[in-house]
């Protein structure tokens, strides 16, 4: 999350984190301290969300001396391959759209079946690319859900913005604020998929968007709301 609100700082947003849950990094278990030992290998690294980007490439730096040839890198969208800060290749994104979905529809078209993949994820992510051949899943951290201290909140209004990195993420919000905060509905709200809406008390207004990155709420909030 850190990586995340510099990089809406950077691009000249007034960004504070909410860290509504809270991750704890996971020793590697016997068999994914092999396949870290056999990264090269692999020939696809899949990277399922930022918190996956930062945990992976924490232990693969103290393994690797430099990044193995001939290993892809690949994130489900341009949040996480944003995320990712290792000395390897820069991710690569699905062709068309964001998500697991989206990349598995790319990587079908580029995988052979001799070739491993290694999914880096959380607890209880990653399970989707088990359709794919080959597939290891390998689990580095667990998430907790966690209330943080709203900052500055005598001064949030309707001219401010909520951006949700994820369905889960927005419940959390909306279970910690939504009644402490007079002016929660009021602000804008940007999600990153269509389910995340039903979230949404009707009248609420929200941005739906690919990736919660700078530049798609840039030009999501220069249009009209999705829903007024």
């Amino acid at each position: 999350m850190i990586a995340s609100v510099t990089a809406f700082q950077a691009a000249g947003f007034d960004a504070y984190g909410l860290p509504c849950e809270s991750i704890k990094p996971l020793a590697l278990d016997p068999p994914a301290t092999q396949w870290i030992a056999d990264l090269d290998q692999f020939t696809h690294v899949i990277l399922t969300s930022p918190t996956a980007a930062d945990c992976f490439d924490e232990v693969v730096i103290d393994r690797w001396v430099q990044w193995p040839m001939g290993v892809r890198l690949w994130a489900v969208g341009p949040g996480t391959a944003a995320a990712y800060r290792g000395d390897g290749p820069t991710p690569q994104c699905p062709d068309q759209g964001v998500g697991a979905q989206a990349l598995i529809s790319t990587l079908v078209t580029v995988c052979l079946p001799p070739e491993r993949i290694l999914v880096a994820t959380g607890v209880d992510g990653g399970h989707a690319f088990e359709v794919l051949p080959n597939v290891q899943r390998m689990v580095l951290f667990t998430r907790t859900p966690t209330c943080p201290e709203w900052p500055h909140p005598m001064t949030w209004g309707a001219d401010d913005v909520l951006v949700h990195g994820s369905e889960q993420l927005l419940i959390q919000c909306v279970r910690c604020f939504a009644q402490l905060i007079p002016r929660f509905w009021q602000m804008r709200h940007v999600v990153t998929n269509a389910r995340a809406v039903s979230h949404l008390p009707t009248g609420t207004r929200y941005y739906l968007i690919e990736a919660p990155t700078p530049e798609a709420v840039r030009r999501a909030l220069a249009e009209e709301a999705d829903n007024v």
